[in-house]
């Protein structure tokens, strides 16, 4: 339940911090950081699925397919996917690679490589084939 109301509080770092120093098996450790805590720098997955939390970045073409969405009025994100710039699985070999575990330096990893992205359905598609989908 305390896990929970950080959360709520929008601090994930502290609770990153405290599950990769846990006692946990590290198959479970990768599931709840790449599932839940690795979607947004202060918010798990069930609240950053809204990209209001932050302001949008776009592929080229992702760009265009808004701007077209948005003309052709129907929903902007119609045909669009919003995804990490670096893999999810990728984010979490990094954290298990920080050699002194601390507030500071996994917020610095965040603050550095979360970074999401609205791409194309194609683009989405292309990055899967080429092994970068998380499969924990």
């Amino acid at each position: 339940m305390a896990l929970r109301h950080e959360y709520r509080q929008g601090d994930i770092t502290k609770a990153i911090v405290d599950i990769l120093n846990s006692s946990w098996p590290e198959q479970l450790k990768k599931h709840i950081l790449v599932k839940e805590l690795l979607w947004n720098i202060d918010y798990p997955r069930a609240v950053s699925r809204s990209y209001l939390l932050e302001p949008p970045s776009f592929s080229i073409k992702a760009k265009k397919e808004w701007e077209q969405n948005t003309k052709n009025g129907i929903n902007p994100r119609s045909g669009l996917i919003f995804e990490h710039a670096i893999p999810r699985a990728l984010l979490c070999d990094m954290l298990f690679n920080v050699k002194d575990i601390n507030y500071t330096s996994i917020r610095e990893l965040q603050e550095k490589y979360i970074k999401r992205a609205f791409i194309i359905e194609q683009e989405n598609y292309e990055l899967d084939s080429l092994g970068f989908r998380s499969n924990i």
